[in-house]
């Protein structure tokens, strides 16, 4: 044991040194030892966030034809869409699982209740981003206070949002509270009109108001097709 006492020398053997650790690194241990306890020791790398089930199953489809071209490693893919049977979706999880993909409601439960493991995450993907933050919110966030920013092989969380409307300041928000250093990949920008485009509304009765016939035969009047 250390001995701060002034004139204290060590022996060369038959001690055992003590030193106080960080409070951090004790309670991400701690974690990482119920989480073993507790949940199943197969974790996906990857979960899909999906709104609908109609886009879960479709966006499952498409990792199956997508995988079927990947073989060293194999990848495989399940779906936690609505009317699954529990019992065959835990034996898959249970044989292993690269990617998941289901809505926030039940990948939030099956959380909770141990039966799926986030300690191997590195990728969140939330498709369709504005809908879930418009519909999910408080789930969403639930879920993602559970899901460790550091995964047991050491690589930092990292979350995808798409959507076709990112403009917004609900998608801004969330960028800034749960993502590093965000990086805006826009492929439609925004909505916007050149500026030699005019645009000119007339509300025109055409049985009261006889003002447009006027207007259609003056020599500065705007052709329009």
């Amino acid at each position: 044991m250390f001995s701060f006492q002034p004139n204290y020398w060590l022996q060369s053997q038959g001690f055992i040194a003590l030193a106080q650790a960080p409070s951090s690194l004790i309670e991400w241990r701690g974690l990482d030892a119920q989480n073993d306890r507790k949940e199943p020791s197969a974790a996906p790398v990857c979960i899909v966030l999906e709104p609908t089930k109609e886009l879960i199953e479709q966006t499952h489809e498409n990792l199956i034809k997508f995988s079927k071209n990947v073989s060293d490693p194999k990848i495989r893919c399940v779906s936690l869409a609505a009317g699954m049977n529990m019992s065959q979706l835990l034996h898959e999880l249970d044989k292993g699982v690269d990617i998941v993909t289901g809505g926030v409601g039940r990948i939030l439960d099956m959380i909770e209740t141990h039966k799926l493991s986030t300690n191997g995450l590195n990728f969140i993907v939330i498709d369709e981003a504005d809908q879930i933050l418009s519909s999910f919110k408080q789930q969403l966030e639930r879920f993602l206070a559970k899901i460790p920013t550091v995964s047991s092989n050491g690589m930092r969380l990292q979350v995808i949002a798409c959507s076709a409307t990112l403009h917004n300041m609900q998608i801004t928000q969330f960028a800034d509270k749960y993502m590093n250093f965000p990086q805006w990949i826009d492929l439609k920008g925004m909505d916007s009109v050149a500026e030699t485009v005019h645009h000119v509304v007339c509300w025109v009765d055409p049985i009261n108001d006889k003002q447009w016939i006027r207007i259609m035969h003056s020599p500065n009047h705007l052709q329009v097709s």
